[in-house]
């Protein structure tokens, strides 16, 4: 018998652009500051069991973190850097969260701050 997810896609969604004023991500000349953005993630036809199905699914949603948070900044922009960070790791977290699934988690858990680095380079 074949695993079904529970769960065919997951949003990623950003609803504190007030928050980073200047830096409203790739999105952001398309809406509103305080508006919510999300990106629709399919994760259907992963099998979030397996490491490399849960793998395959934090990448997607790394991607569309990225989409919300926009390009990363330069290391010579600090502050702008630090916004960035912030939101890659808060959409991530909140993405992993809401598909509940243990290997997932621990992906994120262990291999997230990898993901941050390897968007700066």
């Amino acid at each position: 018998m074949a695993f079904r997810p529970l769960f065919s896609s997951v949003l990623v969604a950003l609803g504190l652009l007030s928050a980073a004023p200047g830096h409203a991500g790739a999105i952001g000349p398309l809406v509103e500051q305080g508006d919510t953005v999300s990106v629709k993630v399919r994760v259907g036809d992963l099998d979030l069991n397996s490491r490399e199905g849960a793998r395959a699914a934090l990448g997607r949603i790394h991607v569309a973190a990225q989409l919300i948070c926009g390009p990363t900044p330069s290391p010579v922009q600090i502050e702008r850097l630090s916004i960035y960070n912030a939101c890659m790791k808060s959409d991530v977290d909140q993405a992993v969260a809401s598909l509940d699934r243990p290997l997932l988690t621990a992906l994120n858990t262990t291999h997230g701050q990898a993901y941050l680095r390897v968007a700066r380079r």
